[in-house]
């Protein structure tokens, strides 16, 4: 099986304990895989920062590894099951804990889709999270999360999304903070699961 070496060294890295849960138990996330991504995150001032981040499934773990410019690890995050876990760099100061980064992977590729729907708009209700979604051509192209009546995040799929697929190209906004990241896939490859 390939897999990512994650080494973290004690003296450079600070573990963090989470009280964040997950949506989806790794159980629940098909496939075993591994995905390049680069992401653009616009700030509300206006400020961009692009990072590079590599995504793991397979074996009952989803892996996420975000990258520092000359590929150094600014943060990793790991699921088991229902249980996550961070490390972050010393040099790394996050607004945010990075267990969040985990659960906006499930919203934009790991909630179910129960059925490709007709052209227009849907409500939908997952566990706790109310989604609005928009279909366009058989192909899904927005999803709003809410939560306990407030808007968590819109996420739009410019080229569509399709039940049992994940979409090449994906751009979450927070309207709560006004933050925005563009998601693209550069390369996914299937990997085995020997366990």
């Amino acid at each position: 099986m390939r897999r990512i070496a994650v080494g973290i060294a004690v003296a450079t890295w600070t573990a963090c304990a989470t009280r964040i849960a997950p949506l989806v138990s790794t159980d629940e996330i098909p496939g075993a895989f591994l995905l390049q991504q680069h992401l653009r995150v616009t700030r509300p001032d206006g400020g961009v920062t692009e990072l590079d981040a590599v995504v793991q499934n397979g074996c009952g773990e989803l892996l996420l590894v975000a990258l520092k410019p000359f590929q150094g690890r600014s943060f990793v995050v790991r699921q088991r099951g229902r249980r996550i876990e961070s490390d972050i760099a010393a040099d790394v100061a996050l607004p945010f804990d990075p267990a969040r980064t985990l659960v906006d992977l499930e919203r934009t590729y790991f909630v179910p889709i129960a059925d490709a729907a007709t052209d227009g708009r849907r409500t939908v209700q997952w566990r706790d999270q109310r989604i609005e979604e928009t279909w366009r051509d058989a192909r899904l192209v927005e999803r709003v999360y809410t939560v306990r009546g407030r808007e968590q995040v819109r996420i739009a799929y410019p080229d569509g999304m399709r039940p049992g697929e994940l979409p090449l190209r994906a751009a979450l906004e927070y309207g709560a903070t006004g933050y925005r990241i563009d998601v693209e896939t550069v390369t996914r490859t299937e990997i085995r699961c020997d366990r």
